[in-house]
């Protein structure tokens, strides 16, 4: 079987995950004609290569409407349900998404299918988590493995206001998961982000033992 794991150093988010799959060879252009299996989205897509720290890296990038309406659950559901995608691409989407809706219900003390989604209700949001769950059956990753995750502090701003870092729907969804604050200001680790890894990830800690094959 095929294992992954993520040394998650300063954090991680939608689209910094979809980009270490795209470094790890998942063709952008299989991507794109995959994505575009979801109805009524608008918005397209890249890939760039960076430096960072001396060493290459990729970035990638999601361009939707400027403006759009909050999203609830039960809309995003329906969206994911009628596309065009694979049963099991679809399942791993809709999973990832139910834990942002328990997540986010919980910290606004309402019912999940009534919590309406801001940011991670954007386009560039479900794209990132649709490309994530293409990219893994794409590149055939029977598991995940992750590091414990780092967290960073201070505050960021959302669409509720100001908020501490972490935000309180990003704690709800790594409950039970080992964490270490590191020194850094700000979000580390988005929702999406910890939505996808603590779905996704079979064990946090140290690297299991494995062959490389491949490094993103």
């Amino acid at each position: 079987m095929r294992v992954a794991y993520g040394e998650l150093i300063g954090g991680v988010s939608g689209d910094m995950f979809v980009a270490a799959l795209l470094d790890l060879g998942l063709p952008l252009n299989r991507l794109r004609s995959e994505l575009a299996k979801i109805p009524s989205l608008k918005f397209k897509i890249g890939a760039t290569r960076k430096n960072v720290n001396g060493i290459r890296a990729t970035c990638f990038s999601v361009i939707g409407p400027p403006r759009e309406p909050s999203r609830t659950w039960r809309q995003i559901r329906s969206l994911i349900n009628r596309s065009k995608l694979r049963p099991e691409v679809k399942e791993t989407g809709l999973n990832v998404f139910s834990r942002l809706a328990a997540a986010e219900g919980k910290v606004h003390d309402m019912v999940a299918d009534k919590v309406h989604f801001h940011e991670v209700g954007a386009t560039d949001s479900i794209v990132d988590i649709m490309a994530a769950a293409i990219g893994i059956r794409e590149l055939e990753i029977g598991a995940f493995y992750f590091s414990r995750i780092p967290l960073g502090a201070g505050t960021i701003r959302s669409q509720h206001g100001l908020l501490p870092a972490p935000g309180p729907a990003t704690l709800e969804l790594l409950r039970g998961l080992p964490v270490k604050g590191i020194e850094i200001e700000g979000e580390t680790v988005t929702p999406t982000g910890a939505a996808i890894i603590s779905m996704l990830g079979k064990g946090f800690g140290e690297q299991p033992s494995m062959t490389i094959e491949k490094i993103g």
